[in-house]
């Protein structure tokens, strides 16, 4: 991504989340996909599946853990968290 300008870069994320409002935030979107055949509970699942390959099998585990029983209402405020890089945040709302 590195070699996209980062005009292109905005447009597409503005398109994305333009498309995710419409559809109830990103936090609905995991309900509406699958990826390689499965699918998910919400949009915390999916992106700990889709990084699953860069963490060890303990922090596989631990992520698993952590996001086992998040409420629905919650995954909006984490996911917001996690796309500003507030760790403080997202640590206090996922030990809720």
């Amino acid at each position: 991504m590195t070699l996209v300008p980062q005009h292109w870069l905005r447009r597409a994320h503005d398109a994305v989340d333009f498309q995710l409002s419409r559809l109830g935030g990103a936090a609905a979107a995991a309900a509406l996909c699958s990826l390689n055949g499965r699918s998910f509970d919400n949009a915390l699942d999916a992106g700990a599946y889709l990084c699953r390959a860069a963490r060890s099998p303990a922090q596989q585990m631990a992520l698993s853990g952590a996001f086992h029983g998040i409420e629905a209402e919650q995954v909006g405020p984490i996911l917001e968290a996690m796309i500003q890089e507030d760790e403080d945040r997202m640590m206090v709302l996922v030990s809720r």
